[in-house]
């Protein structure tokens, strides 16, 4: 509908001082623009944004839009001038995606479009805007993947799908994996999350009971350690030996697990009144972990000393409904969160 500018302004001239304010919140509202990543195309509807994740030079981001069956890449260098490169990655059932560690290496969980089955698809984005697929998906689960890992050296990859499986592969060469040893763990009632200890040599996944941690020295004969812990989302400070979880009513707990036969109690975070926890993220020193929380917020704790971790309060990123995943980029300074209005947004956090 065309709207005449004479039916809505009086026909008298505006006060200066009234020009002046309507530019300011015209350029408010520009910046607003600039720094929200929208992942609706065309005015179509795309679901929610389940995983996000920042390359190790904090230069790009990339988001799932399961849905949508794409992943998006976006320039971040500046977060004011965040910027989509190359068309969407189209990839079935895609729910998380992750960079590997110092090197140009994107994978990206789904399925193989055929029979549902799992696969991970990997890819060279040495060329941002042209990724090139290397290789053939790595498939073999029965469910589509749901969640992947590097490992801090960015040469072996974990995969969790959602018939509860857990696999490793070797990346030595990323354009020819190959699957390592027998899958970790097989529960049918639930979805295996996966993550690395900042050594390389500790792997947790959730399983039906828990948090387990595997010791993968020898990736090709990984073994279950001691029993699990308490959780379901969880992150390893980059860090350090401390393990996050989300265990029962949405409370955050620090473990110790110098000892990973036997994971010890540091503490528990003070929480806000925001629901499910979806997401946690440590910035890269390991002193403030970040949780992504049901009704749009993501809570923030300073946990310098997990014994005594504090609740540094709340951001808002300006999500519409919750906030799904979040990542921090390499400096810390920056929170990137993806939401279920399938919004990837910027936030100053530091």
């Amino acid at each position: 509908m065309i709207v005449n500018e004479e039916e809505v302004l009086p026909r008298r001239r505006l006060p200066r001082a009234v020009l002046q304010l309507l530019a300011t919140i015209v350029a408010i509202v520009v910046l607003l623009v600039v720094l929200v990543v929208r992942l609706r195309g065309g005015g179509s509807t795309v679901g929610p944004v389940w995983s996000v994740a920042v390359s190790s030079d904090g230069g790009l981001v990339a988001s799932t839009s399961y849905y949508e069956n794409a992943v998006r890449l976006w320039a971040a260098s500046d977060p004011r001038d965040i910027r989509q490169l190359g068309s969407p990655l189209e990839i079935p059932d895609v729910s998380s995606v992750a960079f590997a560690p110092g090197r140009q290496v994107l994978a990206a969980g789904g399925s193989d479009g055929a029979t549902g089955t799992g696969a991970v698809t990997l890819w060279d984005v040495t060329a941002p805007a042209a990724p090139r697929l290397l290789g053939s998906a790595l498939t073999g689960s029965s469910g589509g993947i749901e969640w992947v890992a590097f490992a801090p050296d960015g040469r072996m990859l974990a995969s969790g799908d959602r018939a509860g499986g857990a696999r490793l592969w070797d990346l030595a060469d990323p354009a020819a994996p190959r699957q390592l040893g027998s899958p970790l763990a097989s529960d049918a009632n639930g979805t295996a999350m996966v993550a690395f200890a900042p050594d390389g040599r500790l792997l947790a996944v959730r399983d039906r009971d828990g948090v387990r941690l595997w010791d993968v020295t020898d990736p090709a004969d990984a073994r279950p350690l001691g029993s699990s812990v308490p959780g379901g989302v969880m992150a390893f400070a980059p860090v350090g030996h401390v393990l996050a979880t989300v265990g029962g009513e949405n409370v955050v707990q620090l473990w110790d697990v110098a000892a990973p036969e036997a994971p010890r109690l540091l503490g528990s975070l003070p929480a806000g009144q925001h629901g499910v926890i979806y997401s946690l993220a440590f910035t890269h020193n390991g002193h403030t972990l970040a949780g992504a929380s049901q009704d749009g917020m993501v809570e923030l704790w300073n946990v310098t000393d997990p014994v005594f971790g504090r609740r540094l309060g709340d951001t808002a990123p300006g999500h519409k409904g919750f906030v799904a995943s979040v990542a921090y980029t390499p400096d810390g300074r920056t929170l990137v969160s993806g939401g279920e209005d399938g919004k990837v947004r910027l936030t100053t956090v530091g």
